[in-house]
């Protein structure tokens, strides 16, 4: 096995081909690494403004509300008092920040669509922010990424080199002199297949690379770094097992490379597709156009069921111009239109609940039964785990979504009965609401599992190569 070892080897690096595809492979992988990285730098400058401007916000609030509650500085209009509640929600912007996976820069997702930043303190409806795609050719074409680029392109160069990896010595006329000098068709297959997953790993590396040159630092993503190499290489492996597989009859290069690509057409193109038909079948994917028409549908029966909307509206953006109170009372008449506005966003979000519940449980079906029914392709397997690593999961959206939820069901409850008692926000109680943070998703389970699956389908494969070049006669 080794002097075939030796021998592949080198003739692999003399291989114009090999440095060709070496070559195209780093251009390929480098484009689409400095592509993400570019619109990652973008959404994080847009997510570090965000952050910034909160915190100064919150400075400026307390510091007026420290001055409001000692009694160095009077507020005649209550609409300008910190310790007002809608003056505590205005002025004090919360933002809800989707956090990049360690290994962002691999993979879009559903970062195309689904925005990364949401206002979530001052409005109900804050789930229909930005939530329209911006580019519609975008979505249309996509991008490449290098998570594109591991699971279509990298199987077709596997096989590329590969698939003729027994038919061409027997085409040549050499397999029997390698037979007759004593080396057996398992030693020829797995030394083959060794040269090619040293390829492989290389071409593996150069995304790791990529990242290390544009700023990154691997020490800070060691781990995610580890399970991309080992899902990758598993991956890899099995295209090479496939391929062993189809070469152990030893039929012609042009039969072997018909029934490889159909093989890479089937699992890559054609059984993703058929999964995703058989959800829209069994468990239809909700379309956000729908719910977003849905909504605004709703949103205008409420408002119809409402008096002087257009006047609300007008004053809701313009407090300043509201009548004041002229009893001597602090207090003024905005903040009686306030409490009605909450009374009727509060209605509002009642009768829009059964919207989103309906849309979340319908998107989360579809999505638990295709990612159960995706474990039975190895490509979806790996895109699953990319996505997850690249945090760039259509989960990892929903899961976004039910904390910023849970966070802010508390902290509305809290200014809706602020405005019905007519009580003011103290700073104690202000310092309590903290600002939303997003807990880490685990997505270890998951990835383990699809590690574990990619496992099985090599060990499978092993299994049958090797009982059948034992069993193989060469005629």
């Amino acid at each position: 096995m080794k002097p075939i070892f030796s021998f592949e080897l080198k003739k692999c690096l003399k291989s114009k081909t090999v440095w060709l595809t070496f070559i195209l492979w780093c251009i390929i992988i480098a484009f689409a690494t400095q592509q993400r990285i570019h619109t990652i730098n973008v959404l994080r400058t847009a997510n570090d403004t965000s952050a910034q401007y909160e915190l100064r916000k919150a400075a400026a609030y307390f510091t007026l509300l420290d001055s409001a509650e000692t009694g160095k500085k009077q507020f005649p209009k209550y609409d300008s008092d910190p310790r007002n509640p809608v003056y505590f929600n205005n002025s004090l912007p919360r933002f809800a920040i989707f956090p990049p996976g360690p290994l962002n820069s691999f993979a879009t997702g559903q970062s195309d669509v689904m925005p990364s930043l949401y206002v979530i303190s001052r409005r109900y409806d804050y789930r229909v922010q930005k939530e329209e795609a911006v580019n519609g050719l975008q979505l249309l074409y996509g991008k490449i990424d290098i998570a594109f680029v591991i699971v279509f392109l990298l199987p077709l160069v596997i096989i590329a080199f590969n698939y003729n990896i027994l038919s061409s010595e027997k085409e040549n006329g050499t397999l029997k002199l390698l037979m007759v000098q004593g080396s057996s068709l398992q030693q020829i297959v797995w030394a083959k297949m060794l040269v090619s997953l040293l390829f492989t790993l290389l071409l593996l590396l150069l995304p790791v690379a990529c990242i290390v040159v544009e700023g990154i630092d691997p020490s800070r993503i060691i781990s995610a770094l580890g399970i991309y190499l080992l899902v990758a290489l598993l991956y890899s492996l099995f295209w090479h097992l496939l391929c062993a597989f189809i070469n152990r009859k030893i039929k012609s290069s042009a039969y072997n490379a018909t029934i490889l690509l159909s093989s890479w057409l089937f699992i890559v193109l054609v059984l993703p597709t058929l999964i995703n038909t058989i959800t829209e079948i069994v468990h239809p994917v909700p379309s956000r156009t729908k719910f977003i028409t849905d909504y605004r549908h709703t949103l205008n029966e409420m408002e119809r069921d409402s008096n002087s909307v257009i006047l609300d509206k007008y004053f809701f953006d313009h407090p300043e111009l509201v009548k004041q109170d002229t009893t001597g009372n602090t207090r003024n008449r905005a903040n009686e239109f306030y409490k009605a506005i909450h009374i009727n966003q509060d209605k509002t979000q009642t009768a829009l609940q059964p919207l989103y519940v309906a849309h979340d449980n319908a998107l989360r079906s579809a999505n638990d039964f295709a990612n159960k029914a995706g474990l039975i392709s190895p490509a979806i397997c790996m895109q699953q785990s990319l996505l997850l690593l690249a945090g760039q999961s259509s989960r990892q959206y929903v899961y976004f979504i039910e904390r910023i939820d849970e966070w802010r069901k508390p902290y509305l409850k809290f200014i809706f009965n602020k405005l019905l008692l007519d009580k003011d926000v103290s700073k104690t109680e202000a310092l309590q609401l903290k600002p939303f943070s997003y807990p880490p998703y685990d997505y270890s389970g998951k990835i383990t599992l699809n590690i574990f699956l990619l496992l099985l389908f090599n060990i499978f494969l092993i299994i049958i190569v090797a009982v059948s070049l034992k069993g193989t006669i060469i005629t």
